[in-house]
């Protein structure tokens, strides 16, 4: 792999790999006005508003315990919220959602209710 490109101050830039051949570097694209990375989602046609909204996510905080492993994201700007709980022992994921305190919520992670397990 080549080395990374330079800044006017000499210090290297991020690449990817192209995912052509996962080998082949790739400059990453940032929109000027935002600063937000550019990136190509996969999808086909026209995205549902529930598609696009998944890529507001943020994360809010996780847990690796000896049971469960928690992960919390919430909607940027919102107080929508999303926990999900993996069993370590099965791999079973399940999710809690709500709209509330985002500190309160995470909190209360153990005694959530947890569904649609994958």
């Amino acid at each position: 792999m080549a080395n990374a490109k330079r800044d006017d101050n000499y210090n290297p830039t991020l690449q990817g790999v192209s995912i052509v051949d996962q080998t082949t570097p790739t400059d990453l694209t940032v929109d000027p006005a935002t600063g937000r990375l550019m990136v190509n989602t996969g999808l086909s046609g026209i995205a549902t508003e529930t598609t696009l909204a998944k890529l507001t996510d943020v994360l809010y905080a996780t847990e690796y315990g000896a049971t469960y492993n928690y992960i919390m994201k919430y909607k940027r700007g919102t107080t929508v919220w999303e926990i999900q709980r993996e069993t370590i022992s099965t791999g079973v994921r399940e999710y809690a959602g709500g709209d509330s305190a985002l500190a309160t919520a995470w909190s209360g992670r153990a005694g959530a209710s947890y569904g649609g397990a994958a």
